[in-house]
């Protein structure tokens, strides 16, 4: 397991939190976060996925 797939693990659960706030709480900042986040997640994961 690469280190991009180790880092991917925790910014998708992150990303998961602020989306789950950003929905619950109808707060403006939380959705554009969690997004930012989910597509860090992606990256990092796809680019430990073409190393291993």
């Amino acid at each position: 397991m690469s280190t991009n797939y180790i880092i991917a693990i925790p910014f998708f659960v992150l990303a998961v939190v602020f989306l789950f706030l950003g929905i619950r709480q109808r707060n403006q900042v939380f959705l554009p976060l969690g997004l930012g986040f989910m597509l860090t997640a992606v990256i990092n994961g796809v680019v430990g996925y073409s190393i291993s």
